[in-house]
């Protein structure tokens, strides 16, 4: 590996998972309804993220902001990303988007008004919807992927639980990520992700967390 980037926070959350699934049984997955009940302490949010990190890979580092909108207590999610990587002095900028809705996952394509869809109703313990910006499933289950709680730390005023395994580390207020933290050794870098800013229960634009009905599906 030569480049240091850092996972999108639904991405990693999928990644740990995927793990989970080993030790749960298929026959003990049935899809819940979905509800908006105990996933998240909050109905609607905006959150803003700053992203930094450096590697020893060509000097390169990273920087950027991420913009999170969370409606109906996470059934529908969106996240903007806008990255600089610094590469050998030569900065370039990449925007990325990501939604959810219920069971469905999107990555959308503003400049070229497309979209991905993926379909993320199977497999997921307990059947239950994931979730962008939190861990896809009951905290309770990390120990079984090899975290551990570090203690509890403050982000913005909240505390959070603090979860680390092998250099991958979150702080989960109320199962929402309110920052992450990938160290790497090879090349060795560390990129860090923390929310910097909070608005609660705040009305949330539709069009912040729908794919726009003229774009085409990829």
């Amino acid at each position: 590996m030569k480049t240091l980037v850092l996972i999108p926070i639904k991405l990693a959350a999928f990644i740990v998972m995927l793990g989970l699934l080993n030790a749960c049984s298929k026959s003990d997955t049935t899809l819940e309804p979905i509800n908006n009940e105990g996933e998240y302490p909050f109905q609607s949010a905006i959150v803003i993220f700053d992203i930094s990190g450096t590697t020893d890979y060509a000097e390169q580092r990273i920087s950027g902001t991420v913009e999170v909108y969370v409606d109906e207590g996470g059934i529908k999610e969106a996240q903007y990303y806008e990255k600089t990587v610094h590469y050998k002095d030569a900065p370039f900028t990449k925007s990325e988007v990501w939604m959810a809705d219920g069971y469905m996952m999107y990555g959308v394509d503003f400049a070229a008004k497309q979209y991905l869809e993926l379909d993320m109703s199977h497999g997921f313990p307990n059947g239950k919807p994931h979730r962008l910006s939190g861990v896809g499933f009951d905290v309770q289950l990390l120990p079984l992927q090899g975290f551990q709680k570090q203690g509890t730390e403050k982000i913005l005023g909240k505390t959070c639980e603090v979860w680390n395994r092998n250099g991958e580390t979150y702080w989960l207020w109320g199962g929402f990520i309110l920052k992450e933290q990938h160290v790497s050794p090879l090349p060795q870098g560390i990129v860090t992700m923390e929310a910097v800013g909070i608005q609660l229960d705040v009305a949330i634009p539709a069009e912040k967390v729908t794919v726009p009905s003229d774009f085409t599906k990829m």
